[in-house]
């Protein structure tokens, strides 16, 4: 069944779904989602529950808003679109293989397009050989584009893993290890998908917590590093590999890197291959309860009350200098406001 076909049965079949999200979505999140439907929900990265899951769902472009926006000659428009298609829909493909074929010397392209394969192969939707193909030439095209970025090679790796074959898995992750740079390109790709919330006319706030709330890669390589660590055959230059592995994807964008970097690295300590480092482990644990101290900070008092206006200027931040940096950044600022206000009301 090709694309063009399965993009036609997927519109026929969810021309429903798309009209309940265009007049409002399960339990009253409107499309696109406000910022009172978060708040009224509650939201935050690191919350759960079917209320979130209802916003961030209503959050999801419908058919009409991506015919509107592959309709215009905009590259990051269409890769910004594809990466917010939900999982089942083939139009996220399309625009994306559409997009490498406009523009194949551009490498965040193919970054894109390789996570969004590995997103349908890691939930079994299509054509299982024809998804690994697509995704080792992808991976192959990523390589040769930037040969230093070790990214791609570990999709390599978790290409090999998923295919059964361990010992290709382990020589290709050894190779990434050695690899000089990590790049994902996700500081780009978000902005890729702020552009495509904002050309179909999502309020700022909502455009901009849609567009961070999607991982990056980092969650498919933080699996192959889990995966390696389980293998019952892993020796000191695998757990050596998977602590360095943690180490750079938690110098990643937002505290959700962060926490899976840090993650596995915890991880590869437990295994007990390697004399058991103390300081470095306490270290671990410290950043892991700074994380998520920072995260439990969206529900304080202190930031009960912001206006929407401040959260957008909260994710612009978040944008410009990263998730960690832009918290402490708040914790600080409304902490000398808080003080300043105590001292105040004092006099």
């Amino acid at each position: 069944m090709n694309t063009q076909y399965r993009i036609l049965q997927h519109r026929l079949r969810g021309a429903w779904l798309n009209y309940l999200a265009e007049v409002g979505w399960r339990k009253g999140a409107a499309h696109p989602p406000i910022f009172q439907d978060f708040k009224r929900f509650g939201w935050g990265p690191y919350d759960s529950g079917d209320s979130q899951i209802d916003d961030l769902q209503a959050g999801m472009l419908t058919e009409k808003e991506l015919i509107r926006i592959s309709k215009k000659p905009s590259i990051p428009g269409w890769v910004g679109a594809a990466l917010q298609t939900q999982v089942h829909d083939p139009t996220g493909l399309f625009l994306l293989q559409r997009a490498a074929k406009a523009d194949p010397s551009d490498a965040t392209i193919w970054a894109a397009l390789v996570y969004h394969l590995a997103t349908l192969l890691g939930n079994h939707v299509g054509d299982e050989s024809e998804l690994r193909s697509l995704l080792g030439n992808a991976i192959e095209y990523w390589n040769k584009l930037e040969p230093m970025n070790c990214v791609p090679a570990y999709f390599g790796a978790y290409l090999a893993a998923s295919n059964g074959h361990c010992e290709e898995a382990r020589e290709r992750f050894l190779y990434a290890d050695g690899c000089l740079g990590f790049e994902t390109h996700a500081p780009i790709l978000r902005s890729w998908m702020l552009r495509a919330y904002e050309s179909a006319l999502f309020s700022p706030f909502s455009a901009r917590l849609l567009s961070h709330s999607r991982t990056m890669g980092s969650l498919h390589v933080f699996k192959l590093g889990k995966r390696l660590l389980e293998m019952p055959d892993r020796n000191e230059s695998t757990v050596k590999g998977c602590l360095k592995l943690g180490e750079r994807i938690a110098l990643g964008h937002t505290l959700l890197d962060e926490l899976l970097g840090l993650n596995l690295q915890k991880r590869a300590w437990e295994t007990g291959i390697l004399q058991r480092n103390q300081e470095a482990v306490g270290r671990i644990e410290d950043r892991r309860t700074r994380c998520k101290s920072l995260s439990q900070y969206l529900k304080s008092p202190q930031v009960a009350g912001f206006s929407e206006r401040r959260w957008v200027e909260f994710f612009d931040a978040v944008f410009q200098i990263g998730e960690g940096a832009a918290y402490e950044e708040l914790v600080r600022r409304e902490g000398r406001l808080c003080l300043a206000r105590r001292r105040w009301h004092g006099r």
